[in-house]
């Protein structure tokens, strides 16, 4: 079976069109050295720098960028082969676990920091029933979890929180009190000290490193809102009524979809509850779900939830044997469903992901490489997903055409607007210093499009080049990736052109 899984993300893999996020960790890993990227860059980027870090070996070390998605297909691979020898479910389910959707496509292919939990945490909960025999091992996967991103580093608070009392529990033999001489730290065995402090070092890195400067533009991305914490609970498990349906859900089938989750979930509370893990599994939900709510957070980070669920299932399946025989079937048949709703997301994802354009970046790059004496001026951060197939900076526009620090930089007062503003375009298309200007489309509406293309015109370019891309979620386009190049036009076609706008064409 793992050959099997293997063999989907070989296929899968190579097919997968890589997009901003994918391409700005890239960047920064193969653009910085290790210590500018973990002290300064990832700064920028929200999270710490275990992701970035692994790039920056995988680039030096020569691995194209075109394989990026062989380091996070190795890292579900690894994951896929701990839940299939490891996990204590029956053999159904464990297969179902692997083939699901964030585990075999949304991490797997789709090449983000996320991928490391697909090892992280199955690795976490097989050795959760030994933490305290073999507390520094279990100490180390805790502090390497706190430094994949910032969802996990949650995660890994918790489980550190959760480890702290069982050390407490154990050393004490009953209920243990406040002043109780076992919270003299010193007097407890050193293993366990030793795997408490492996955690807390990893965990204070990882806070250095994902302390936001003052002027990181991402520090205004929004206040907070409830939405985010639910939406990160339902994208998780079923997200909408229509599962099978290629279109954007409409708003009545996403509520269904949160009623179904809810439903479904139930079994699963009373099989924690019996299991006495209630507590750990509210906290891990409770703390996601706020740190959702109070943090930017997207539909991408849900399946640290559904990893987290998956965990619980690990260390309370045990407990399944104590529940009523209706009770045990009801819990087998609640996962069953969410499991294989998840298994159907991978095969519609994967297959879309093979027919149609997941990014228009790499086929972008390839016409703009053709283009001899380029200067180009790019529009909208999404563009920026071209530039791991340069060398260096392609962008004229781009801090002067400098050929170094090719990321996006996530700053205030960056001159390079992230967002597609038409003022910008115009000016760019009016600016002699550029001969071939590239547009990203995200997040524009239809009947704005044409005004661009006006401009463009207007400014003596041809085309466009329309390049079609979209990021895929479950079974449908959440959002464009789409990118838009033109060419100047030769001297002839330009003023001819001009001529008949300006009412002077031949008659």
């Amino acid at each position: 079976m793992l050959a099997l899984f293997v063999t989907l993300l070989a296929i899968v893999g190579p097919r997968h069109e890589p997009w901003f996020d994918e391409a700005q960790a890239w960047l920064i890993g193969r653009d910085t050295t290790l210590w500018e990227l973990l002290a300064h860059r990832v700064r920028y980027e929200g999270t710490p720098g275990l992701w970035h870090a692994l790039l920056w070996l995988a680039s030096h070390v020569g691995l194209p960028y075109a394989y990026l998605w062989v380091i996070s297909g190795t890292l579900a691979s690894v994951g896929a082969w701990i839940i299939l020898t490891r996990a204590p479910f029956p053999y159904w389910l464990r297969v179902g676990a692997v083939f699901s959707y964030f585990l075999a496509y949304q991490y797997a292919i789709v090449a983000r920091s996320y991928a490391l939990d697909l090892a992280l945490i199955p690795l976490i909960a097989a050795t959760f029933a030994d933490r305290l025999r073999r507390p520094v091992f279990y100490g180390l996967l805790l502090g390497l979890t706190a430094n994949a991103n910032a969802h996990s580093f949650v995660v890994a608070a918790v489980l550190a929180a959760e480890f702290l009392l069982a050390i407490l529990h154990e050393g004490a033999g009953e209920p243990w009190r406040w002043r109780d001489w076992r919270w003299q730290f010193w007097r407890w065995p050193r293993a366990q000290l030793a795997g408490l402090a492996v955690y807390t070092a990893f965990a204070v890195a990882a806070v250095l490193q994902a302390w936001p400067p003052s002027d990181a533009s991402y520090l205004s991305a929004g206040h907070a809102t409830a939405a985010r914490g639910i939406q990160m609970m339902f994208e998780a498990f079923i997200d909408r009524l229509d599962i099978w349906s290629g279109a954007e859900p409409h708003e009545l089938s996403v509520r269904a979809g949160i009623i179904a989750t809810s439903i479904l979930l139930a079994p699963s509370l009373v099989l924690f509850q019996r299991a006495r893990i209630g507590l750990l599994v509210l906290a891990l939900f409770v703390a996601l779900a706020a740190f959702s709510i109070l943090q930017f957070a997207h539909a991408w980070h849900a399946g640290i939830v559904y990893l987290a669920w998956i965990f619980a299932l690990w260390i309370g399946w045990s407990a399944l044997a104590r529940l009523s025989a209706v009770r045990r079937r009801v819990t087998v048949a609640s996962v069953a469903t969410i499991v294989l709703v998840n298994v159907y997301y991978t095969a519609a994802a994967a297959l879309r992901d093979i027919r149609d354009p997941y990014s228009a970046a790499p086929a972008a790059a390839e016409v703009l490489a053709r283009e001899e004496n380029a200067r180009i001026a790019a529009i909208g951060f999404k563009t920026f997903a071209v530039q791991p197939w340069f060398p260096a900076n392609a962008f004229r526009n781009y801090h002067d055409g400098a050929p170094h620090d090719v990321y996006y930089a996530s700053k205030r007062g960056e001159d390079f607007l992230a967002i597609v503003a038409f003022d910008r375009w115009q000016q760019a298309a009016n600016d002699s210093r550029y001969n071939v200007l590239l547009l990203s489309t995200h997040a524009m509406k239809t009947e704005y499009l044409p005004h661009f293309v006006t401009a463009a015109q207007g400014g003596g370019y041809c085309g466009p080049t329309e390049l079609p891309g979209g990021l895929i979620w479950k079974s449908y386009v959440m959002e464009s990736d789409a990118l838009m190049v033109f060419r100047r036009c030769p001297a002839g076609i330009a003023e001819a052109s001009t001529n008949q706008r300006n009412g002077r064409g031949a008659r």
